[in-house]
């Protein structure tokens, strides 16, 4: 059922619970980073994934069967989209955290939204498409203040220092390939129609391709996070804090996948242009409610009241963007 509205509503409940998975794995301090990142790949793309898929939709193996060249166009946008979270947590670690986020999330969102629509020019021009376009410019604006902000935040921390070649280059790296969750979701369209002839109900039908897409994903973090534990010998950490860290690991998954599905069934609500606008107003949440918890934390505590007035700015201008690119989605 189309309903613009609804769907806003689960984009906004979808970016609060992604907020959820970033601050749990911050306090998840006890595991080494691919002690964390290995135990999110395995349940939050491939265990909660098959079991949920496993539960709402039936016959699987002949959806797959049918659909050969969307399962292997899926799979490989999976992979490509794996490797890519590779580079964003190299990129946290070269670029520091308000650059590669804001720089990430702002490539992300623009080529998630805009590549389905790559080569419509009369979509693009038409009155929706153009309101799509100005959100997206006023989005790219407010990351930019956002990012600024962090450097300023940082420089006021002693954190500061130019960001070098390879930190940009492994946020370019990343945000191209954190696009591709959304335009996976469009290619797999035929997978989700599969499922509901097979009699899923809307809300579930998209899980076949995400369960193709996540597992696909899994595999290069997977190998990463096995070759890091190998050469750090930090496989020991999942014995030594299990008590405390699993939990946090566990409920970390949780928050991702919840995300993710719903940020598929708010996209679902939205008609036929969903995964387009859908996906620059998530990004644009996931930054709004980041700032936010980061304010909550601690993260803004620092004398000099510049970067904060600079993120203040941005923030404003990516609400501005959120109502810019959902308005588009309510054009006739």
């Amino acid at each position: 059922m189309v309903n613009p509205a609804a769907g806003l509503g689960l984009l906004v409940a979808a970016s609060v619970i992604n907020t959820g998975f970033g601050l749990l794995m911050k306090l998840n301090g006890r595991w080494a980073w691919e002690n964390t990142w290995l135990a999110w790949a395995l349940l939050a793309l491939i265990l909660f994934p098959f079991v949920l898929t496993q539960l709402t939709v039936a016959n699987l193996a002949a959806i797959y069967g049918h659909h050969p060249a969307v399962v292997l166009r899926v799979t490989l946008l999976g992979l490509a989209w794996g490797a890519s979270q590779i580079f964003f947590g190299l990129a946290m670690r070269t670029a520091g955290i308000a650059v590669s986020f804001a720089t990430i999330l702002g490539i992300s969102a623009v080529l998630g939204g805009l590549i389905p629509l790559a080569g419509d020019a009369r979509a693009l021009l038409s009155a929706a498409g153009l309101l799509l376009l100005s959100g997206v410019a006023v989005m790219l604006t407010g990351i930019g203040f956002c990012a600024q902000a962090g450097r300023l935040r940082d420089a006021a921390l002693s954190q500061g220092g130019p960001v070098s070649a390879r930190g940009l280059i492994y946020c370019v790296l990343a945000g191209l390939g954190s696009g591709l969750m959304n335009v996976a979701l469009a290619s797999g369209a035929p997978l989700s129609e599969a499922a509901l002839v097979s009699g899923a109900s809307t809300v579930w039908a998209q899980n076949a391709t995400w369960l193709v897409f996540l597992v696909s994903g899994a595999i290069p973090n997977i190998a990463y996070c096995l070759w890091l534990l190998g050469k750090n010998g930090s496989t020991r950490r999942y014995a030594e804090c299990a008590t405390q860290s699993w939990p946090l690991a566990i409920a970390m998954a949780g928050c991702w996948l919840g995300s993710a599905v719903l940020y598929g069934i708010a996209a679902g609500r939205m008609g036929a242009w969903g995964p387009i606008f859908a996906w620059p107003v998530y990004m644009s949440l996931i930054v709004i409610n980041g700032t936010m918890a980061g304010v909550l934390t601690g993260e803004w505590s620092i004398p000099s009241r510049a970067p904060i007035r600079q993120m203040a700015k941005g923030v404003l201008l990516l609400v501005v963007a959120v109502f810019l690119i959902a308005g588009s989605g309510m054009q006739p």
